[in-house]
């Protein structure tokens, strides 16, 4: 079976329309990757974001990277911790990560190396190898 990136995206796209949050989610990676459509990065934020304000916490999570990167926005540690509470919150092991980062360092947070350890803890439970690594470079 060959998948069709422009049917998929089509699905994709009458999902968002519902309303539905992990259509939407995949609608944004379809523009970002230019799956089934073109590559449109403004796209695919505005279609992550809407699914993080539908709550989806792997879109809060991906809306976080984007400002922790400056990825299609300004850089932005205050909105980017934003996305990831609420992500980690829900376990997304990526923003429980970068939250932990976030918090070790004192970057745009008080510093909290206790947090920070706790949601690394969290992070590496969840299978993230690179919360480990941190764990065993910073907590030994």
């Amino acid at each position: 079976m060959n998948a069709d990136p422009k049917k998929a995206f089509e699905w994709y796209q009458k999902g968002a329309d519902e309303k539905d949050a992990q259509a939407m989610l995949n609608l944004g990676n379809c523009y970002y990757y230019g799956m089934g459509t073109e590559k449109s990065e403004k796209a695919a934020i505005d279609w992550w974001k809407a699914s993080a304000d539908a709550g989806n916490a792997y879109a809060m999570a991906q809306m976080g990277d984007c400002y922790y990167f400056g990825l299609g926005v300004d850089k932005n540690l205050a909105r980017a911790i934003d996305f990831y509470t609420p992500a980690a919150d829900k376990n997304i092991t990526s923003a429980l990560y970068r939250l932990g980062i976030l918090y070790y360092t004192g970057n745009g947070v008080d510093q909290d190396q206790t947090y920070a350890k706790l949601l690394m803890q969290k992070a590496r439970d969840g299978g993230m190898q690179e919360a480990q690594e941190f764990l065993n470079k910073n907590f030994q």
